[in-house]
């Protein structure tokens, strides 16, 4: 029995190639999108902190990023332990000011 042949690049003939690139080019838009905003966001904390490094603020705005997407995505993953829900106004409110507190004072 012969062997079907192998194509030299089977991205290259795969329908769904045009639809992965989109796909890949908005996931890369997004993160350059967020860098900017983060990048922003520094340079306003950096305003109100000017005594802090510049490398010291841009991590705690990563951490802080980090901190806050957990949650949106899944905001009832912590209820056995915190007791509430993140779907609630109060408890992302008082998230972010402890979380904020926590890595800018």
């Amino acid at each position: 029995m012969e062997r079907p042949r192998l194509e030299r690049n089977r991205l290259a003939s795969n329908p769904n190639r045009t639809r992965w690139e989109r796909e890949i080019r908005s996931v890369l838009t997004f993160l350059r999108r967020v860098n900017a905003l983060l990048d922003k966001l520094a340079g306003r904390i950096k305003a109100l902190k000017p005594g802090e490094s510049e490398d010291a603020i841009r991590i705690k705005v990563v951490q802080m990023m980090s901190a806050v997407i957990l949650p949106a995505l899944m905001p009832r993953a912590f209820r056995p332990l915190i007791r509430t829900s993140f779907e609630d106004p109060a408890t992302r409110r008082s998230y972010i000011a402890s979380l904020i507190a926590a890595l800018f004072d």
